[in-house]
């Protein structure tokens, strides 16, 4: 029986720069039925097709390109917003690799390859084999991505049925039991994710997804340094990740360190140059340095301007409420200088008002009030109120707010933006304590899933899992005729 009779073959993308490859992957899909085959010589030509609406059965993606590899545009694909796009089975087309492209194929459990050059029938074999294999859940590839797609939309029932089995047959799991943290992460419960994360870091301190997480963990309990270090302790490990380069941008932007924030930046670019995220935070830093001229150059390419403006409103209005006013004052002149986008100017105009008349410059107050009221399309009640209340301020000669030095641990001020691309689809949550964050001190007893309440009901729920697999996996191939739901975190 020919390999081929096993699966339905319907559409095929295959990337590669190599025409005479292209030419060989068309001919061998088409010989083993493939209906719709689509080729890229590179991957820019790639991911507009992959933007469209067009789904593929498969995609075959040589690792290296020039000026956007295989190891971006896989990325891009595994953070794709549409389900279609980022469940869809992937084929890696390799000569020599080096250990970056091992690990970062590895951290996207990216396991499917075919070493070039190669025959026709072993090139058919690979193709086949990696379908067949995406219908396995026990397969790593597959099992994050049913796994995390339950996480996000908060199918916690699932994801716990999907993890008793694996920890039952390995206690101490280290990828295992980082999904376990997550869990806990994602329902809310941090000290819980901490605590499971403690030994896992212990038993493999350089395992990326165990630090991401536990990066986030510091985050959502404000030990934003260590955050940072966890990050940098990750990317040491696999350098070509672009999103936790962009993430470790946003903590360095957060924290006021420029420098650092367009360095993190820039890199990311090296390997995503179209990559709007990383353009969005590369402006940011370029209008907070004064370089009008460069930020403005680059805003001209982002579609998402109206994000950046946000961006500066909503850092100028938390650096106020810190008493921060001249960093404030400062940064509302620098948005306003480089926005191109003028419709929403007056916000920026109002909070550069309130900035000068948190620091008792009255007049500079009034003139910018004035200046918003007349910029805004309509009333603007809150303008009127603050034009009123300098007023009286000028006339009662109110004591001025005295500015605050900022403690070590405030210096870090995140925007929501930020912090939902930080934190991902994190579920909220009150106060959380969780006290020494560090590698060290912890059991390395194996932890219990325990994540039920303990009613019957909820227990039986983790029973005869094994018998629930086909079902799971229907439901993970249905994902792929839905919509997305934005990109997700690093």
């Amino acid at each position: 029986m020919s390999v081929t009779s096993f699966v339905n073959f319907t559409s095929l993308l295959a990337v590669d720069d190599d025409v005479s490859v292209l030419n060989q992957v068309r001919r061998t899909a088409m010989a083993m039925g493939f209906q719709d085959v689509v080729t890229c010589e590179d991957a820019t030509r790639a991911l507009q097709v992959l933007n469209s609406d067009k789904a593929f059965q498969i995609a075959l993606i040589d690792l290296r390109m020039p000026t956007l590899t295989g190891s971006a545009i896989l990325q891009v694909i595994k953070n794709h917003s549409n389900d279609a796009v980022r469940l869809m089975p992937l084929l890696v087309m390799m000569g020599p690799v080096n250990e970056a492209e091992i690990r970062i194929l590895s951290e996207f459990h990216i396991s499917q390859h075919v070493t070039k050059p190669c025959k026709d029938k072993d090139l058919e074999k690979a193709i086949h084999d990696c379908l067949q294999i995406h219908t396995n859940l026990n397969n790593d590839e597959v099992f994050f991505e049913v796994f995390e797609t339950a996480l996000q939309e908060k199918d916690f029932k699932k994801a716990i049925e999907m993890l008793e089995p694996k920890l039952k047959g390995d206690p101490k799991s280290v990828k295992y039991n980082t999904l376990l943290a997550k869990l806990h992460f994602v329902r809310g419960n941090v000290a819980k994710a901490g605590e499971i994360l403690k030994p896992v870091l212990l038993s493999n301190s350089e395992y990326p997804l165990a630090l991401n997480l536990a990066a986030k963990i510091c985050v959502k309990t404000g030990k934003y340094a260590e955050a940072v270090a966890n990050l940098e302790r990750a990317q040491k490990v696999s350098p070509l990740n672009i999103q936790r380069l962009i993430a470790m941008g946003e903590m360095h932007l957060a924290a006021g360190k420029i420098d650092e924030a367009e360095g993190k930046f820039r890199k990311a670019l090296e390997f995503y140059p179209t990559g709007e995220t990383a353009k969005i935070g590369l402006s940011r830093v370029l209008i907070a340095q004064g370089r009008m001229d460069d930020a403005q150059e680059i805003l001209k390419d982002i579609e998402d301007k109206e994000e950046v403006a946000s961006y500066f409103n909503m850092r100028g209005v938390m650096l106020i409420r810190a008493k921060r006013f001249d960093e404030a004052v400062d940064l509302y002149d620098k948005a306003m200088r480089a926005l191109l986008d003028k419709e929403k100017e007056y916000l920026l105009i109002f909070n550069m008002a309130l900035g000068y008349k948190k620091k008792g410059e009255l007049a500079k107050a009034k003139l910018y009030a004035q200046k918003c009221l007349d910029k805004a399309p309509g009333p603007f009640e809150k303008a009127t109120r603050l034009l009123e209340s300098i007023e009286k301020a000028e006339v009662s000669q109110a004591p001025i707010e005295v500015p605050e030095t900022p403690k070590e641990g405030s210096l870090f001020l995140f925007t929501p933006h930020q912090l939902d691309f930080l934190l991902g689809d994190q579920a909220p949550d009150g106060p959380d304590t969780l006290e020494g964050f560090q590698l060290g001190g912890a059991s390395e007893e194996a932890t219990e899933l325990n994540l039920t309440r303990g009613t019957n009901t909820e227990k039986n729920a983790l029973l005869n899992v094994q018998t629930k697999q086909n079902a799971e996996l229907q439901q993970y191939w249905s994902k792929k005729k839905k919509g997305g739901r934005g990109f997700r975190s690093f």
